[in-house]
């Protein structure tokens, strides 16, 4: 159930259980994916029409032997802690999670990769050992990191410490409550209309 909050211009969300962190690296829930999309956001995307189209990425393209993958980001956005993207957030991002040691749920969306190189800071080319026909379809829901961030904080605190490029950031969480968001004045698509999202238990 959603519904405004006609004193301001805030959203009042009501879902059935608590999201139990942030990253949906490793947890699948519904609770989850639904607060984390304003967080994070990914390389590429889906259109109204299920279409892949940019994201981070400014463009993309593949070779047509579907071995290479060439992304080319924008410029200019910014992390919540006012960093700029770079290609290094997404080989971060890429890495870490298709490492098997690292035990991320969306590991299998990285099946295939060989190698993932930054020829620049707005430049990432994901070689691939083996065709995965399935990569822009899974890549387009994996959401890129802050590699300096998790680097430091570990997967537990990103969790519950996020810090991406999408329209909202978290201002609170208190397990089992309530959790808190509040636009990003910053984001690169422009401030989002809605000043605050409150998720509630209910």
């Amino acid at each position: 159930m959603c519904a405004s909050d006609l004193q301001s211009p805030r959203l009042i969300y009501a879902q059935a259980a608590q999201a139990p962190g942030f990253d949906q690296h490793f947890s699948s829930a519904v609770s989850t994916r639904n607060v984390a999309m304003l967080f994070f956001e990914t390389l590429i995307t889906r259109d109204e029409n299920n279409a892949i189209i940019p994201e981070l990425a400014a463009e993309f393209s593949g070779s047509a032997d579907g071995l290479t993958y060439i992304f080319k980001l924008r410029q200019g956005v910014k992390f919540h802690d006012g960093s700029e993207l770079k290609a290094a957030d997404v080989k971060y991002t890429i890495d870490y999670y298709r490492d098997p040691a690292n035990a991320a749920t969306i590991q299998s969306g990285y099946t295939g990769i060989g190698s993932v190189e930054t020829p620049d800071d707005y430049t990432v080319v994901v070689n691939m050992e083996t065709v995965n026909a399935a990569s822009l379809v899974n890549w387009a829901t994996n959401p890129i990191v802050h590699s300096k961030h998790h680097q430091e904080v570990g997967d537990a605190t990103y969790s519950t410490s996020p810090i991406g490029t999408g329209p909202f950031k978290l201002k609170e969480w208190k397990a089992s409550e309530y959790t808190e968001l509040e636009s990003y004045a910053d984001y690169f698509k422009g401030r989002p209309e809605v000043d605050a999202i409150r998720f509630l238990v209910g």
